[in-house]
């Protein structure tokens, strides 16, 4: 019994010339791939259609989108200038750390946050540490002072 000299499928059509055609999708005609060659890759076959999804006009089959929700406008912000000896301590904003105060020491480096009650607090090595809360004021840069006390012994 003589074997196919090459792989046979169902879904391929020769043509005369060879190239095979391959089938549409439900509903759709089918499309021939273009060959072409190149000089740096050879012979090359490209498929136009490698894009379609085999439910592209399908609506069926994933429903439409909800309508997006109204945006909600962000909070408005304020910054924060901070005057703290040590200038090495930490500072946490509601637990979150942001640095070290020399990074936020002046008018043009202020923190910027957004308006309203934050808890600050200040830890360094050889210090107690230092909570406070501070009150940011929406388009207002806020300035803060303080200082940290030596712990015991230190």
């Amino acid at each position: 019994m003589p074997r196919p000299s090459g792989p046979t499928t169902a879904s391929t059509n020769r043509r005369p010339g060879g190239i095979a055609t391959i089938p549409g999708f439900p509903g759709t005609r089918g499309h021939q791939p273009n060959c072409f060659r190149s000089s740096v890759f050879g012979l090359v076959v490209f498929d136009p259609y490698w894009w379609v999804a085999p439910d592209a006009g399908d609506e069926t089959v994933m429903p439409p989108l909800p309508p997006p929700l109204p945006f909600a406008s962000p909070r408005p912000l304020g910054g924060l200038q901070l005057d703290v000896e040590p200038r090495r301590a930490l500072v946490y904003v509601d637990g979150i750390l942001v640095g070290t105060v020399d990074q936020y020491k002046g008018y043009f480096q202020h923190l910027e946050t957004t308006a309203g009650y934050h808890v600050l607090e200040f830890i360094s090595p050889d210090y107690q540490p230092l909570v406070t809360e501070v009150t940011v004021v929406p388009g207002k840069t806020t300035t803060y002072r303080g200082f940290l006390n030596r712990a015991n012994g230190r």
